[in-house]
């Protein structure tokens, strides 16, 4: 079963796409434990499903997250090619130890072929490296799970079910939405980005003071979730321009995604009591260059304008919720999690 509209059938049995040892291999079993004790409410599960994305739905009173297994996949193909590339970030470990192929990346293009999940999922061959690996792929998941869960918190799908008779919201969406929902949404993903970022920057902070003392002298805990989330905003990117889709009309750019992510961090962090995240590597045009020049023949992930443009763009998304605004709030004051918006005075 591959349909988002079988969720409830597929989170009570998502059976053989896991039977095989490239599963086993990258603990989607241990990954799906992980992400579901950070609630109690909310069930979330693996989709048996190739594609990269995940989504949250509602069922009656019940609310889900689901992760389709070909995310899972594709990130840990991504990060350990990215990782095993001795050009990428070379400020960590050793990278004369790290080499990259050209059938490597051919086959990071197709990662449907069957080859691909030998040779994709090698690990980096400096520990450092590959320790650095292994933590991206946790944040990326922790990213994502925050944010499918503050589309449920803050009640976006409530807003989405009644307004535009929808109880499932994809990340990359599978059928067309209208130009009123589209820019509604655009607004509802630069929310779910803030609490994806706070919420899962605040627990692998948490996750980081137990780790092994001799990873903390080698690795840098901000860079780390940096790079990840931004790899991973610009990977959703990727895989619609790898699969000759148009621009999302329901996802702002990875540039603005980013930049708002970045803003929300330092408004927020200090009075939910995280410091403030500071790179000690500046990290945007590197990770952009790196998907350009590896995976699209050096084609830019966005233009010029694009990021010239982001921080106006950014605050004019923000007026897209218009006339949705006060119904959102409802909704949110009866589930007891309030959304405040840049610049709202606070009640």
């Amino acid at each position: 079963m591959d349909n988002t509209k079988t969720l409830d059938v597929v989170f009570a049995n998502y059976g053989g796409a896991f039977e095989f040892e490239l599963g086993q291999k990258m603990g989607l079993h241990n990954m799906r434990r992980e992400l579901q004790r950070f609630s109690s409410s909310i069930l979330c599960d693996y989709i048996n499903n190739s594609q990269f994305n995940a989504v949250a739905k509602l069922q009656g009173d019940k609310e889900y997250i689901g992760i389709f297994y070909g995310f899972t996949f594709f990130v840990y193909y991504i990060f350990l090619t990215m990782m095993s590339d001795p050009k990428f970030l070379p400020e960590i470990g050793d990278v004369s130890l790290e080499s990259l192929s050209d059938r490597r990346i051919r086959l990071l293009k197709n990662s449907t072929d069957p080859e691909a999940a030998l040779v994709c999922t090698a690990w980096p061959k400096c520990p450092v490296r590959r320790s650095a690996a292994d933590h991206m792929i946790y944040i990326a998941h922790l990213f994502l799970y925050f944010h499918e869960a503050a589309h449920l918190e803050f009640c976006h799908l409530y807003l989405v079910r009644d307004e535009f008779q929808s109880d499932v919201y994809e990340e990359i969406e599978a059928f067309p939405l209208s130009d009123e929902e589209a820019d509604v949404r655009q607004v509802l993903e630069l929310q779910a980005d803030q609490g994806g970022a706070l919420t899962s920057l605040r627990e692998w902070r948490a996750a980081w003071q137990h780790g092994p003392v001799a990873v903390k002298h080698s690795l840098d805990e901000d860079l780390l979730w940096s790079a990840s989330v931004e790899i991973l905003l610009i990977l959703f990117q990727y895989i619609r321009i790898a699969n000759n889709k148009k621009l999302s009309p329901s996802h702002p750019n990875p540039f603005i995604r980013w930049l708002n992510v970045k803003m929300s961090t330092s408004i927020y962090a200090e009075e939910t009591g995280l410091k403030n995240v500071n790179s000690p590597i500046p990290l945007g045009k590197r990770i952009s260059e790196w998907f350009s020049k590896t995976l699209l023949d050096g084609a830019p992930m966005y233009s010029d304008v694009e990021r010239k443009n982001a921080k106006l763009e950014l605050y004019h998304i923000w007026e897209r919720i218009g006339p949705y605004r006060d119904k959102l709030r409802q909704y949110q004051l009866r589930r007891g999690h309030v959304y405040y918006y840049p610049g709202e005075i606070r009640t």
